[in-house]
């Protein structure tokens, strides 16, 4: 049985979920290859019932130059699923990352995401196959190829919704 909690004031019940993870803490790339700017671990079974699902929001800053920046939202950690991708050589651009991962199984989940970059607009959507009983890692990820610093993460925050 799980918890269920009025919608407002109407006899409409629905299921609490939170904030799992809000990382704040600003980071530039440091080189000009991918790399980890922020990380937030999913513990063991939190996507324990199929449906369950995690929405991932992060957000990044450009330099004021026209290099190439990518930023980026991987599941699994660094070399995982990409959920969602902006590239851009927009001067002084904001980026703004949306993913959402939603259980299918216990080894496989739907991912997609959607993305802001100075002015370019991407959209992504895959499967998964990575074993939801054990815990996983969100990272925020920055490429700046042409400069170190030519991209910085602001903050990411991952939502549960049961």
């Amino acid at each position: 049985s799980s918890l269920s909690v009025n919608a407002g004031f109407s006899p409409d019940t629905v299921r609490p979920g939170g904030i799992l993870c809000s990382e704040r803490t600003s980071a530039a790339t440091t080189g000009t290859v991918e790399q980890v700017l922020a990380t937030c671990t999913i513990t063991a079974n939190t996507l324990a019932t199929n449906g369950s699902t995690l929405r991932i929001t992060a957000l990044f800053s450009s330099a004021a130059n026209g290099n190439s920046k990518t930023a980026r939202v991987r599941f699994g950690g660094a070399a995982g699923t990409n959920v969602s991708t902006s590239t851009t050589t927009g001067v002084s651009a904001a980026f703004h990352l949306i993913g959402t991962i939603i259980r299918l199984g216990a080894t496989s989940s739907a991912v997609g995401g959607s993305s802001v970059g100075g002015t370019v607009a991407n959209a992504t959507q895959e499967t998964s196959a990575f074993a939801l009983t054990a815990a996983q890692t969100i990272v925020a990820t920055g490429t700046t190829p042409t400069a170190a610093g030519d991209l910085t993460f602001q903050a990411m925050i991952v939502e549960y919704m049961p």
